[in-house]
């Protein structure tokens, strides 16, 4: 079988180019196409998980109105935190609210 390769005359390089061109053009393109499928996917899917993160704060908010309602009561310490938390969550900022006991709240910056 080696003996076979080392017979078979090899293309001139002047013949050869066109092909080893054409070859790397269809590689290149391949490699496009690929990236192109994967840059779809991954925006189809970040624009995906945004709607079910909006669904999720959505329902959760409507969860928290609905728990507040139902205890009758807004001047709890827990009420008053989980408005605190619900407005702190709607203006999109990281400052977090904590009522002590007698209610009174004490603020620090921190991450959700």
């Amino acid at each position: 079988m080696i003996a076979l390769f080392a017979e078979a005359p090899a293309l001139p390089l002047h013949t050869a180019g066109p092909y080893v061109a054409a070859a790397y053009i269809v590689f290149l393109l391949i490699v496009l196409i690929y990236v192109w499928l994967m840059a779809r996917k991954l925006i189809n899917n970040s624009r995906e998980l945004r709607e079910l993160r909006t669904r999720l704060d959505e329902r959760t908010r409507l969860e928290e109105r609905t728990e507040l309602e139902q205890r009758g009561s807004g001047t709890e310490p827990e009420a008053r935190a989980a408005i605190a938390k619900e407005t702190d969550n709607d203006s999109d900022s990281h400052y977090q609210v904590e009522l002590d006991e007698t209610g009174a709240g004490t603020g620090g910056a921190g991450l959700q």
